[in-house]
This record gives structure tokens, C-alpha cells and sequence, in this order.
């Protein structure tokens, strides 16, 4: 790893929060955005076996998740929606600080996992602004006070156990508009001498 680690170790956090409360979001979120939610879960299990692999490829071990992650109550669609918003904003700052450390491959992988998250917040109901994920927001919603909280679930260290999710399922290739697959690499893309 050429970033230094505490960027690789708060991106790791960030995709261990978003694996757990995809899996919740899952089971919350209405029929017809089930898909996308198994999609979102695929990204962020294949986001997160890379980053746990650049520790692997430093000869370093990777930090562990948390036995479980305080999300606060999701038990409707529009929680669930609330949820994705969050935790899709929350990983947006953790990948940037990667893609402007790392090494080039790293960089590429960490600004179009970056990037991937940004446009699925937006499908999820999240706002537009010039610098998603970041208290900065954009002026015009932070004029409207509706700038989006970019607050990750956090980890809940008095649990002992994670509760089991949506099951993740292979890519069915439903896309919110204006999200294309080639946002973010899938499991196994890595760029070349990145995480092999």
C-alpha cells in the first residue's frame, strides 16, 4: 500500500458499515428496489475484498469489522431509502481520500468506487452537490436546508452478533437511471497490479 494505511483502514470501515446496512436495506426496502439493493450489497462485499486484499498484497492484516453497526430504526421503504442515502454518502469521503494517496491502480479503483457511490446515493434520493459525501453540499442545498448527512452507521460494540441480511445475489443488472455498471469495478476488476 502506498496510501497510508489510516485511509485504507477508514475505507475498510466505510465498506463494512455499507455491507451491513445493505443487508438491512434489503429486507426494508420495497419489491421493486430489491434488485438494486442486492446490487448495491455485491459492490460493496467486491469493494470490500479489495481493499481487505491491498492489505493481503502489503503483507500487512486488515482491521476487522465490527460484530454489529447502530443504523437506527429501519423498518419501511422510506427508512431503508433514508439508510442507503447515508451509508452511500458516508463511503464517498473514505474512497476519495484513497484515490488521492494510493498508487495510480488504487487511485483509478478508489475515484470510480467514489464516484459509483455518489451516483447511487443520488438514485436513492440523495441531492446533488459539488462535493457529495462532505459537509460542504452544494449551495443551493445548504440555501434550502437539505443538505444530505453524510453520518456512516456506526459500529455497536455492545453486540455481539450482526443480524443476517439479504442474502447477496449475483448482479441481476438493474441499474437506476443515470447509474451505468461500469461505475464500479465488480469483484475480481481490479486494475492491473492492484490487489492482483
Amino acid at each position: 500500500m502506498t496510501s497510508t494505511t489510516d485511509d485504507f483502514d477508514d475505507a475498510l470501515q466505510a465498506e463494512y458499515a455499507a455491507v451491513f446496512a445493505w443487508g438491512l436495506i434489503g429486507a426494508q426496502t420495497s419489491e421493486d428496489r430489491r434488485a438494486l439493493a442486492r446490487t448495491a450489497l455485491g459492490r460493496h462485499e467486491a469493494a470490500r475484498t479489495w481493499l481487505r486484499q491491498q492489505y493481503v498484497d502489503a503483507g500487512q492484516t486488515a482491521p476487522a469489522a465490527a460484530s454489529a453497526y447502530t443504523t437506527g430504526r429501519v423498518t419501511t421503504p422510506e427508512q431503508a431509502a433514508a439508510l442507503a442515502v447515508q451509508v452511500e454518502l458516508a463511503c464517498v469521503p473514505a474512497w476519495s481520500k484513497v484515490a488521492a494517496s494510493g498508487d495510480a491502480a488504487q487511485r483509478a479503483y478508489a475515484a470510480a468506487q467514489a464516484q459509483s457511490d455518489a451516483v447511487r446515493a443520488m438514485a436513492w434520493g440523495a441531492g446533488t452537490s459539488a462535493f457529495p459525501g462532505t459537509s460542504g453540499g452544494s449551495a443551493a442545498d445548504t440555501a434550502a436546508g437539505t443538505e444530505q448527512s453524510s453520518a456512516a452507521p456506526t459500529a455497536d460494540q455492545s453486540a455481539s452478533a450482526a443480524p443476517t441480511g439479504a442474502a447477496p445475489e449475483s448482479s441481476s443488472g438493474d441499474v437506476p437511471a443515470g447509474e451505468s455498471t461500469a461505475d464500479a469495478p465488480a469483484a475480481g476488476d481490479a486494475p492491473s497490479g492492484a490487489g492482483g
